[in-house]
């Protein structure tokens, strides 16, 4: 649940309703207040739908809408979020993050401004007896050079590089994800 950008104001707010109208009103009040800043939130919500991830580097593209470029232009945090990634429970994965970096490979530098880090994924190893398939999610903020290179490119381009733990290209990627946005 996000609060509004007044939340300093909350405490004060919710005095004088509870001396008013009782907590349960209350209640409901505030979640009504987080709801739209929730509202606002999605609002700005950019969403790639990938699906199978090979050795090989995936590229995924959205178009930014004008108030998405603009909002990456100020000084908000943008939050890109992996959810559903998922692959075997015996081995591990290492994909490189890249954004606004459509030809990214293994060979990138990881100095780069569009370099935002690593997703990784260990092999469960013993503890995952019976079950063969694994997910997470994970989130990762934007850095300011990051925001800078997607408004510029007018898209939101994630190039996702798998490695293995040598840096090299894996030998066997049986890995997917379901869903990659931005929050703004």
């Amino acid at each position: 649940m996000t609060l509004s950008p007044a939340a300093p104001l909350v405490p004060a707010y919710a005095r004088s309703l509870v001396a008013r109208l009782g907590a349960a009103l209350l209640c409901t009040a505030l979640l009504a207040g987080s709801a739209r800043a929730d509202d606002e939130r999605k609002a700005m919500k950019l969403v790639v739908h990938p699906a199978n991830l090979g050795s090989k580097p995936t590229l995924f593209r959205v178009k930014l809408s004008d108030a998405a470029a603009a909002a990456l232009k100020g000084s908000g945090a943008a939050l890109l979020q992996f959810d559903g990634l998922e692959g075997p429970s015996q081995a591990s994965l290492l994909l490189r993050v890249f954004v606004a970096a459509p030809e990214a490979s293994l060979g990138t530098s990881l100095e780069d401004k569009r370099y935002l880090g690593n997703l990784t994924m260990l092999a469960a190893g013993k503890t995952a007896k019976g079950k063969k398939r694994r997910s997470m999610s994970a989130q990762v903020e934007l850095s300011a050079g990051a925001k800078a290179a997607v408004a510029a490119a007018g898209e939101l381009a994630v190039t996702l590089v798998p490695c293995d733990a040598e840096g090299k290209e894996p030998a066997d990627a049986d890995y997917s994800i379901k869903k990659i946005s931005l929050s703004l």
